[in-house]
């Protein structure tokens, strides 16, 4: 099983392995891979844009989790080819961030 998991992971773009990388069998890997790449579609990455220009931190939220969380879309809208320049993911994130860190900005 575990062999199988490194053929799954050494097979697959970079941007691609955090979406399966924790996933516990091949199976599950395959699953997961399958769902992504079908949703290829021009309706998917519209909904991962949108969540991206949306994204903010929640006043609970740690500042890692919510980098974590803008990470995540980023590295899906990659995983469908869709490459976002680093200067817009920048921009975004700072938007997100509550007043509290306006000294931060």
């Amino acid at each position: 099983m575990i062999r199988a998991k490194r053929i799954i992971a050494d097979s697959i773009k970079d941007t691609l392995i955090p979406q399966v990388s924790s996933l516990k069998t091949p199976k599950a890997m395959f699953d997961a891979l399958t769902r992504l790449l079908e949703g290829k579609s021009i309706n998917r990455k519209m909904t991962l844009m949108s969540q991206l220009k949306n994204v903010k931190m929640q006043g609970s939220e740690t500042i890692q989790s919510y980098f974590t969380q803008v990470s995540h879309i980023k590295e899906q809208l990659e995983a469908i080819r869709d490459m976002v320049e680093d200067a817009e993911v920048v921009m975004t994130t700072l938007n997100g961030l509550p007043r509290s860190w306006e000294g931060f900005i």
